[in-house]
């Protein structure tokens, strides 16, 4: 119970700090054009018995591999030669044959592989306002104070290890009321310092 209570209120710490401080950073680029898909050439009916053929063979050749791990198994030291003697003299050839035929269905797809469009250039990234010195010492203060915040969370979870639950319950209650104030303060500082940036951004703009 206590390790539930204690977990929740880190949680909900790190979730009220984490918004809070995505709130300070921002920045709007322009996103990258996509190239469209290059259109697929159309298969002709000879290379599409091609493929059916390989694929036939290759699920008859693999059928036949499988029956001779099967026989290999049980099989005493002269029988496993024999066996893989006599499966390559009877598949031997066919599975040279089909190699060949993927070789040359893999040629056709490569000769006939479209050309891929040029990337369009992407847009030029706007050059960032320069953040007044305002700005930048609230930012600094928002982070010293969540690093505050977070220490006093650190050494609180040191401190309660040798109390009973409903004392170490009572100790992160109070911590949660002793910092409620500064973490709306900090709230409100990242509302001010995002509509400080914007007011920047703004003032830029032709």
């Amino acid at each position: 119970m206590m390790k539930h209570t204690k977990t929740l209120f880190a949680a909900a710490m790190a979730a009220s700090l984490f918004f809070s401080s995505q709130a300070v950073v921002s920045a709007d680029e322009p996103e990258r054009p996509t190239p469209p898909a290059p259109e697929r050439p159309e298969i002709p009916d000879g290379v599409k018995e091609l493929i059916d053929a390989f694929r036939a063979e290759r699920s008859d050749l693999t059928d036949a591999r499988r029956e001779l791990a099967e026989q290999l198994r049980d099989a005493t030291e002269e029988e496993r030669a024999d066996l893989i003697a006599a499966f390559r003299e009877e598949y031997g050839e066919r599975i040279a044959a089909n190699r060949d035929l993927g070789q040359r269905i893999r040629d056709w797809i490569q000769e006939n592989r479209p050309e891929r469009p040029e990337r369009p250039e992407r847009p030029d990234l706007p050059s960032r306002p320069e953040i007044p010195d305002e700005v930048l010492a609230m930012s600094a203060q928002f982070q010293d104070v969540r690093r505050e915040l977070v220490e006093e969370r650190m050494a609180l979870r040191d401190e309660v290890r040798d109390m009973t639950e409903e004392e170490r319950r009572a100790a992160f209650e109070a911590l949660r009321d002793a910092q409620q104030e500064r973490v709306e303060a900090q709230r409100q500082l990242a509302r001010d310092i995002r509509d400080a940036r914007r007011a920047a951004i703004e003032d830029r703009r032709p």
